[in-house]
């Protein structure tokens, strides 16, 4: 008798764990779903065409070679474009509003480790060939610091001043953030190949102008391709 009260008792505590896991896991699904709900409500339907403003980083001899692939728009935050550049390479175009004016010589800050996303956020993806463009969902706030964390690889800036940050490399990944203690804001990540991930050959540009800092990523539509070291650089500043 005794051990039957035993085993009652046990069931009884086992079912009661086993109702509190399945309402905590119920609990986090349903807040997932209603989290995903609310960013993807953040999304507004894409265009075809740069604005003005952005169309102006590009010098203007370069203009008739570019093809706008997609602008990707929200409402929380800035368009991310996608541009195709002489039929041979992609560049990617993206945006931070400044409210305060920052120096990229004091506010630029550089690590060498691999990275992923942050846990628990979601984040919108611009698919290519061989690598992945990610950005959080939810408005990025007016920064006053830049985090640029990027895959081991020798990195050496090719340009850099109070207005700019030019980079030349192929690296496995990168991230973006604000503050070391801030969520991964953008994430670029080489996908899987058959003999693991696969490295971007890539010009990435940092460029204070127009009230913002826009970042801008080129890389080869073939990614055997390569990319010359200055085609970004001349690309913008008319050389």
């Amino acid at each position: 008798m005794k051990d039957k009260r035993k085993k009652i008792f046990l069931i009884c505590i086992l079912s009661l764990i086993g109702l509190s896991l399945f309402s905590y896991l119920a609990f986090k699904v349903n807040h997932g779903f209603k989290q995903l709900q609310k960013d993807f409500a953040e999304d507004l339907p894409s265009t075809y065409v740069l604005s003005s403003e952005d169309s102006s980083i590009i010098a203007n001899r370069y203009r008739s070679k570019m093809e706008v692939v997609e602008v990707n728009n929200n409402k929380v935050r800035g368009p991310v474009s996608t541009i195709r550049f002489d039929s041979t390479y992609s560049i990617i175009l993206y945006k931070i509003a400044l409210t305060d004016n920052i120096s990229l010589d004091t506010a630029f800050h550089t690590k060498l480790k691999k990275v992923d996303r942050s846990v628990g956020y979601s984040y919108r993806i611009i698919g290519n060939r061989f690598f992945t463009f990610q950005y959080k969902a939810g408005k990025v706030p007016s920064p006053l610091r830049i985090y640029l964390t990027i895959s081991d690889t020798p990195l050496n800036s090719l340009y850099s001043n109070d207005s700019l940050v030019y980079y030349h490399l192929s690296c496995e990944n990168f991230s973006i953030r604000y503050s070391e203690k801030e969520p991964v804001d953008i994430f670029v990540g080489g996908n899987e190949g058959i003999f693991g991930t696969y490295s971007i050959p890539m010009d990435l540009l940092f460029l204070k102008r127009n009230n913002g800092i826009y970042i801008l990523l080129m890389t080869p539509l073939n990614r055997k391709a390569g990319i010359p070291s200055d085609l970004l650089y001349n690309i913008v500043f008319d050389k």
